[in-house]
């Protein structure tokens, strides 16, 4: 059985579509706050 079968079965998705979020020069601390959640999202799930 794949992941994805496996995560489907347990009620949840093996991924979610999120938006882009990129970091560009002079970020004001709201951008770094998008920026560090969406890294742990990605990471930690």
């Amino acid at each position: 059985m794949t992941s994805l079968a496996a995560a489907s079965r347990l009620g949840f998705a093996g991924f979610v579509e999120s938006p882009v979020v990129e970091l560009r020069p002079n970020p004001t601390e709201s951008d770094l706050q998008v920026v560090i959640r969406a890294a742990y999202r990605q990471i930690f799930g």
